[in-house]
C-alpha cells in the first residue's frame, strides 16, 4: 500500500517536500531508514540541512553511513526545559517510559501506538511533511494537558 508507482518516486517526492519544508541551516534527526544502499545515501546530499542519523533496521551500517551525516547515533537524548525525550528508531519498550517524557519514533510507518508518550515521525505517520521538535512538543502538549 503506496500512493507511488517506483520507488524513485517516492524517492524524488520525499526529496521535494524535504527541501520545501527544511531551511539550510537547520539540524535535522532521522529516525532510522534513510536508505536501503549507498545509491540512498548518494540522495542525501541533494537535501537541504545538517543531517543526523539514529540508525534503523534498514540501513546500511552505521561505520558505512558516518561519511553522510554530521552524527550517527542508535539514540539521541534531549531534554528541554527538563523535558526529556529520546528518539529511538524502534519505540522503546513501555517499561523504558518512566526514564523519558516522550520517545520520538520512527519504524512503524502509519501506525501510532495510542500512549501520548510515543511520537512516531515515520514519513507516512506526518504526511511526509517534515515536523519540528516544537510543533512536536505542542502536539504532545495538547494531548497531554489539554492545552497548548
Amino acid at each position: 500500500g503506496t500512493p507511488f508507482e517506483t520507488s524513485d518516486e517516492h524517492d524524488e517526492f520525499v526529496m521535494d517536500m524535504w527541501n520545501m519544508y527544511i531551511p539550510g541551516g537547520s539540524d535535522v534527526i532521522i529516525a532510522g531508514d534513510s536508505a536501503f544502499n549507498t545509491i540512498g545515501l548518494d540522495k542525501l546530499r541533494k537535501l537541504s540541512g545538517t543531517k543526523h542519523l539514529v540508525g534503523g533496521n534498514h540501513d546500511p551500517s552505521l561505520q558505512h553511513c558516518m561519511g553522510y551525516f554530521a552524527s550517527v547515533h542508535a539514540m539521541k537524548m534531549k531534554s528541554i526545559d527538563g523535558f526529556h525525550t529520546i528518539t529511538t528508531h524502534i519505540p522503546i519498550h513501555f517499561g523504558q517510559l518512566e526514564r523519558w517524557h516522550l520517545n520520538i519514533h520512527g519504524h512503524v510507518h502509519a501506525n501510532t501506538i495510542s500512549d501520548p508518550r510515543y511520537f512516531n515521525i515515520s514519513l507516512e505517520a506526518i504526511e511526509f511533511i517534515p515536523i519540528t521538535m516544537e510543533e512536536i512538543l505542542n502536539t504532545v502538549t495538547r494531548e497531554v494537558f489539554g492545552n497548548g
